[in-house]
């Protein structure tokens, strides 16, 4: 959320959110926020994972999502 500066990951593909959260938990990502690094450390890997199925089903707010299957980001035009 750009005006909240934290990440919208409901509808995130699920593979994609475990590299994440692996990434965090592990210490390859260099932008990690310190809180989002101890809350993760805290899951254990069952428990990651799920939380993990669980966001990625969750459907994002209509208001979120392109307006179309052909919309173009302008930020990568």
């Amino acid at each position: 959320d750009h005006v909240k500066f934290y990440p919208l990951i409901q509808g995130q593909h699920y593979k994609y959110l475990l590299r994440q959260f692996e990434w965090i938990r592990d210490g390859k990502r260099r932008n990690a926020n310190p809180d989002m690094v101890k809350q993760i450390n805290g899951f254990s890997d069952r428990d990651m994972k799920a939380v993990i199925d669980y966001v990625s089903r969750v459907k994002p707010p209509k208001e979120k999502l392109a307006p179309s299957a052909d919309y173009i980001n302008p930020d990568f035009d």
